[in-house]
């Protein structure tokens, strides 16, 4: 889970609100077909991307809708919008990406944390390991790069995004607890209007 999505949820748990933290998780599907030679050419971005909607679809039934309608918030550690992004930088079409999750819980709030440079390094070095990330880091460097130029082109509203809704920008260079007062802010009004969601 990541610091801001641990902080927010505590922060909705001292207005006495039951919380869930959800993480957005790679497809067990994709991996697999990826991993397997005979099933790896079947395997092409539009592909991927029906088979990780299809399990976002399946999980929000479980981890999103159920605690929801049992009148709890929700904070997804990412969400729709990263399929999306991902699918984007693989050079997919943007509205039709958006329909494979239109049907997903709409959020109350979008809060999207600019983290693109650091984010980047950290997540070559975490999935590939010192040895691997020499080798590939500036193809999946840039890979990465448009996936965060995807994210913002969603919150900018540039790219068809699966539903409207609220979006917070958060940028580094400024203290955690300064860099949240903005999401707060609308998160609060979302929750006194009775919304029990949030990505």
């Amino acid at each position: 889970m990541s610091a801001v999505a641990n902080l927010l949820a505590r922060w909705i748990e001292r207005r006495g609100r039951r919380v869930h933290v959800v993480a957005w998780e790679a497809s067990a599907t994709v991996r697999r077909a990826a991993a397997d030679g005979r099933t790896r050419q079947a395997l092409t971005p539009r592909v991927a991307a029906l088979l990780v909607a299809a399990e976002a679809h399946r999980r929000a039934d479980e981890l999103i809708r159920r605690p929801i309608g049992a009148g709890d918030v929700v904070i997804a550690d990412r969400y729709a919008w990263t399929g999306v992004a991902r699918d984007l930088a693989r050079g997919l079409d943007g509205a039709w990406i958006a329909g494979l999750y239109e049907r997903l819980p709409t959020p109350a709030v979008v809060v999207l944390v600019r983290e693109q440079d650091l984010a980047i390094g950290r997540t070559i070095d975490e999935r590939l390991g010192p040895g691997r990330a020499e080798a590939v880091a500036p193809a999946f460097g840039a890979f990465l790069a448009a996936v965060a130029a995807g994210l913002d082109d969603l919150a900018a509203g540039r790219s068809p995004a699966p539903w409207p809704a609220p979006t917070v920008v958060l940028d580094l260079g400024e203290p955690l607890d300064v860099r949240l007062a903005p999401a707060r802010a609308v998160i609060a009004a979302a929750l006194d209007a009775g919304e029990g969601r949030a990505a």
